[in-house]
């Protein structure tokens, strides 16, 4: 399964899962340090999804990879190995260009119509 499919997966199964996952998950949170969000889902006709989601995963990396690794949970099947999380942060650098250039376009848009 492909990386940003593996991420995709595990937002889904989280937000679909308020009993168990997004408790945990909070919990996961406050023992990193980190704020409390919820993963944004990659979306194919919201523009620059992909790029959100790969942006988040990678700054809470640490709580998904804890996440992940409990079996009780059963995400284990999208636990992501180190090559992957380089694959997640090159694809990241990428799409950083394109959300770089199109927030540009929309902003300045209106001083050239």
């Amino acid at each position: 399964m492909p990386t940003n499919g593996k991420l995709w997966n595990i937002a889904f199964t989280m937000k679909n899962s308020t009993t168990i996952l997004l408790p945990a998950w909070d919990k996961m949170l406050s023992t990193h340090g980190l704020s409390a969000r919820i993963m944004p889902q990659d979306v194919p006709t919201c523009w620059n999804s992909t790029f959100n989601m790969l942006e988040f995963a990678i700054h809470y990396h640490v709580a998904i990879d804890t996440m992940t690794a409990v079996r009780e949970f059963d995400l284990r099947k999208y636990e992501l190995v180190p090559h992957e999380w380089d694959i997640a942060m090159e694809l990241r650098d990428v799409l950083r260009v394109s959300n770089c250039f199109l927030l540009f376009v929309f902003t300045y848009s209106c001083y050239f119509i």
